[in-house]
């Protein structure tokens, strides 16, 4: 991510140049260094017991994950001509937990996620006689504040909703007027008819703002998916569950839908594949332990969970539960 480290013994000090031309340093944030050591170890455990199970087991190392659209870049890189489409996709993913716990849910886990941007222009006012114009900033200041209320009275308490102004980019240096504005939001739900929802009410919204302003253009509202809810399969997470409970006991359970957005899933969909993902508990990160060998362990559990276990010559589910052949 682009953040500097705080002085540390690991702190690297590297810098590169962003999708926006911008040069930034670059961090391990988010669980990164966890997530490769944690499915390398996996992936090297399985390696050593491939004698005790059967089938193909695929390990991916997905980028982009904060500003997404890494999955989506594999998949137009060409990365199922590089190797087998799965029968499932599973996705592992640290969350602020108690360090130790894995949990997991079937259905929504992870929001849909919009990036919505609107551009006000305003044809009235000059640098000689800048009174005579509405400045664009007033009109984009109005329209987040009442996007919010209208927020809190359009939505049900039941539905989860948002809409954040990440970003407003007005005006230009030396001039004395202001002849345009756009406004960067973050648009976030989980049912496709609260995100039509929201869609709709950004656009009621500014059209109102530009018209009570006597704009003589309309706003331009250009909207682009950021990702996709996560949704979880339930059969898949049933027998996930079960596996987690059996090996991680206690520490295993039950987690609630996260504000978080991935694309992740376009990994299952792209082929009409079943995927699941959970989360790992790292709170008291940066504790090398648990955090390492509960990772590693519940990525290969998972896996377990879907290849065949030879056991006794009898192939068997994680559970030991007899199951076909493959």
């Amino acid at each position: 991510m682009p953040y500097p480290y705080e002085p540390a013994v690991y702190a690297s000090t590297k810098h590169m140049i962003d999708q926006y031309g911008m040069r930034r340093p670059v961090m391990h944030a988010c669980g990164h260094d966890k997530h490769l050591t944690c499915l390398l170890a996996a992936s090297e455990l399985m390696h050593s017991s491939r004698s005790h199970w059967s089938g193909t087991l695929i390990a991916l190392f997905q980028p982009n994950e904060e500003h997404t659209g890494g999955a989506q870049a594999m998949l137009d890189g060409g990365l199922y001509d590089k190797v087998k489409v799965p029968d499932i996709v599973l996705g592992q993913h640290s969350m602020p937990m108690r360090t130790g716990r894995v949990n997991i849910r079937s259905g929504p886990i992870l929001s849909a996620a919009d990036i919505v941007k609107i551009r006000i222009d305003s044809t009235s006012g000059t640098s000689v006689n800048p009174q005579n114009g509405v400045n664009p900033i007033d009109v984009a200041t109005s329209i987040v504040v009442r996007l919010q209320s209208v927020l809190d009275v359009g939505i049900s308490h039941e539905d989860y909703a948002m809409i954040k102004c990440e970003e407003i980019h007005a005006g230009r240096v030396g001039l004395d007027t202001v002849q345009e504005a756009e406004i960067t939001l973050d648009v976030k739900s989980y049912k496709p008819e609260v995100r039509e929802q929201l869609h709709q009410t950004i656009g009621r919204v500014a059209e109102a703002e530009c018209r009570s302003a006597r704009f003589e253009k309309k706003s331009q509202i250009d909207v682009k998916v950021r990702a996709p809810v996560t949704n979880n399969d339930p059969e898949a997470v049933t027998r996930l569950r079960e596996s987690f409970d059996a090996y991680f006991k206690d520490n295993a359970g039950e987690g609630e839908p996260r504000r978080p957005c991935e694309d992740f899933s376009y990994l299952a969909t792209a082929h009409n594949k079943r995927y699941a993902y959970w989360y790992l508990g790292t709170v008291d990160a940066p504790s090398v332990q648990p955090t390492l060998q509960v990772g590693t362990d519940a990525m290969a559990v998972a896996a377990l969970t879907f290849l065949n276990l030879r056991l006794c010559g009898w192939p068997t589910d994680c559970c030991g539960h007899p199951i076909s052949s493959a």
